[in-house]
């Protein structure tokens, strides 16, 4: 028996025509060093996928929850990386979806 979640697709027709960007917890732990103290915390990933080629144009790793300076700078890096090392889906794109987590949200 299937026991997977059901998918939801947003059907596209062409690259950038949507980008999907999402926040999740690597699972992996990060060790640094923060005024002589060291420190353990929780690896954060942003994500930027295009909808239609499901290609991953973009994504950052943080050592603490992704804030929204945070994940502008991730879609700044995917929409400058994309236009050389992603030519189908490089550039801007038409429509961006996000879910309501809290780095997603204007304060």
């Amino acid at each position: 028996a299937d026991t997977a979640a059901p998918t939801i697709e947003y059907p596209t027709s062409h690259a950038n025509e949507e980008w999907q960007m999402d926040e999740a917890d690597t699972g992996l732990w990060v060790r640094e060093t923060d005024d002589g103290e060291e420190k353990a915390y929780r690896a954060r990933l942003v994500a930027v996928m295009d909808a239609h080629s499901r290609v991953i144009v973009g994504f950052g790793v943080r050592s603490h929850a992704f804030n929204q300076r945070d994940v502008i700078q991730v879609l700044a890096d995917a929409v400058a990386v994309g236009k050389g090392h992603v030519p189908e889906c490089g550039g801007v794109p038409d429509a961006m979806r996000t879910d309501n987590g809290t780095c997603f949200k204007g304060r």
